[in-house]
């Protein structure tokens, strides 16, 4: 049964979505919007596209089951699954949404996520009218098993890769990542975030002692994303400290003392070149 739902002006101006839907040329919008309709009070619904079809996009001749996929694989939706059947959830719900009291509590279980952005095939013991809905007969527990989009996965190797492991795959970082893989592949860009290990400037060794490490700015263009594997495929020297350039200083006046003495000019002092590492 469809229901009344909010949507708000920054709907429109969801970037991310956006450019999901360009990607996947399916109209990811407006069928999002219109999912809203068939969620409970919570945001859960039953994965069955044909009849979800019917009540977001009756007209439309597409098929729905990649609809949802799409909106899945891009983080918008949770499919999970119990007692042998598919259900589906909105993480975002209630941050957007408004539920009137009156609306009847959710019967549907809930996904165990544990955080996870989109996931499938997942036991979840969920509630129903304020109480725990129990499956009928034994109980066998089962590890959720993760099926994340390409910009989840990327995400997740640039926390790992540089040590951000609360760091939060925002709306805007969201958008970022999807924009580079309109022109690299996930492989690339896992590479060239990987890259920037390897310049000692966006480490840290620079005047301002500042490690540079943000994914925004690994991402922001295809000149710091070519950087980046250029970094991974040829790293850069490491830049030498100022004790290092006057030991070869150092080292440079002591050889020309040698080349001096056995010339006979007598050139060179073994103190004041000393004096160098002071």
């Amino acid at each position: 049964m469809a229901r009344i739902r909010t949507i708000k002006p920054d709907f429109f101006r969801h970037e991310a979505l956006y450019e999901a839907e360009r990607k996947t040329r399916l109209p990811l919008r407006l069928a999002f919007a219109g999912l809203w309709t068939a969620c409970d009070r919570v945001g859960r619904f039953r994965w069955q596209p044909r009849v979800l079809k019917l009540d977001v996009l009756p007209f439309d001749e597409l098929d729905f089951e990649k609809v949802l996929a799409a909106l899945r694989d891009h983080g918008f939706l949770v499919q999970y699954e119990y007692a042998g059947e598919q259900f589906g959830h909105i993480p975002s719900w209630g941050k957007h949404q408004h539920i009137n009291q009156r609306e009847a509590d959710s019967v549907l279980p809930a996904p165990d996520l544990e955080g996870s952005i989109t996931c499938v095939h997942v036991h979840a013991r969920g509630e129903g009218k304020g109480r725990e809905v129990e499956r009928k007969g034994k109980e066998t527990d089962v590890e959720p098993k993760l099926d994340v989009g390409p910009a989840d996965r990327i995400f997740a190797y640039w926390q790992r890769e540089h040590r951000h492991p609360d760091a939060k795959l925002t709306t805007d970082r969201r958008a970022i990542i999807l924009r580079a893989l309109k022109d690299y592949s996930e492989a690339q860009l896992c590479e060239s975030i990987g890259g920037y290990r390897n310049s000692p400037h966006h480490m840290g060794q620079n005047e301002r002692r500042t490690v540079y490490d943000g994914i925004e700015l690994f991402l922001r263009d295809a000149k710091r994303i070519d950087a980046g594997l250029q970094f991974a495929r040829a790293p850069p020297l490491a830049a030498k400290s100022a004790v290092e350039l006057a030991r070869e200083r150092l080292r440079g006046v002591s050889n020309g003392r040698v080349v001096s003495e056995q010339s006979g000019t007598g050139e060179g002092s073994m103190g004041q070149a000393a004096g160098l590492l002071r």
